[in-house]
């Protein structure tokens, strides 16, 4: 049987390899051992997260069939919808999923509805709308794409435009996350 085994001849209080002052010192406070032990993992990692090493950029969101979010979204690069979602949204990007269903609003640079959305939907750049997204209420966009399919009803108008044709204020004129 080895020295380190089950706190035998050797070790004190079941700490293994310490002698003297370092092993009188970890006996007295292991979880303070444990802790040291942890930290010096979790700084060799070079600060990677887990969404890093999957490949998922920072700043995503993603909102899986099956959940439901109410409230605002301030700042997010692409916001996923798969569930439901109620709220405020500022984004670069919104993917609104053939599962998925939107309420409220959305200010993005980009957006694309295979699902429902309802509300108000801004997009600076393009809005693509698939064969099975539905879209409903005023939409403001750059460029546009609709599928074969595609429901789009509501006030719609092209951004050029839609200062001219009094849908957007002087204080909307421009996109609040672009200074």
């Amino acid at each position: 049987m080895s020295a380190k085994h089950n706190g035998g001849a050797g070790s004190q209080s079941g700490v293994a390899g310490k002698t003297g002052k370092d092993a009188s010192k970890a006996s007295e406070h292991p979880v303070g051992d444990a802790m040291e032990r942890l930290q010096s993992v979790y700084a060799s990692e070079d600060d990677v997260t887990d969404s890093t090493k999957a490949g998922r950029k920072p700043g995503n969101l993603v909102a899986h069939a099956g959940v439901r979010v109410k409230g605002e979204i301030d700042s997010c690069d692409t916001l996923t919808v798969e569930g439901e979602i109620d709220a405020m949204v500022r984004a670069r990007q919104i993917v609104v999923a053939e599962c998925g269903s939107f309420a409220g609003r959305a200010d993005v640079d980009d957006a694309e509805i295979a699902g429902r959305f309802d509300g108000t939907l801004r997009v600076s750049g393009k809005l693509v709308i698939r064969r099975t997204g539905k879209l409903s209420g005023n939409v403001i966009y750059g460029q546009i794409e609709i599928e074969a399919g595609g429901e789009i009803r509501g006030r719609v108008d092209v951004r050029s435009n839609a200062k001219k044709n009094g849908f957007l204020s002087a204080s909307e004129k421009r996109w609040p996350w672009k200074s």
